[in-house]
């Protein structure tokens, strides 16, 4: 009779466990884990950028006020952080950089 129930619950755990079950769900996690992964990538791309922008401004004696210092601070458009960069490396001021 034991033998019978460790049969049964092997069998209803190896249902459990079908691995075609899995499948789509898998495919689901890694690219959650892509998509992730991306977005960690995008990330540390704009925190650069913003550290490359405070850098230019600082090393050209270029004073943020706060308005300007919270307005890099929110910015997460790659593509406007470096044109603030260029813009940095000739503007005269740190308001004609961060147009």
């Amino acid at each position: 009779m034991a033998l019978q129930s460790n049969e049964a619950a092997k069998a209803a755990l190896e249902a459990m466990m079908n691995v075609e079950q899995w499948r789509d769900k898998s495919a689901w996690y890694k690219d959650g884990i892509e998509k992730g992964i991306e977005k960690g990538i995008e990330k540390g791309k704009v925190a650069e950028a913003r550290k490359a922008v405070e850098r230019v401004l600082r090393k050209r004696n270029l004073a943020m006020t706060e308005a300007q210092a919270a307005q890099l601070a929110a910015c997460d458009d790659l593509d406007i952080l470096e044109r603030w960069h260029d813009l940095a490396i000739t503007a005269a001021t740190a308001d004609e950089a961060l147009r």
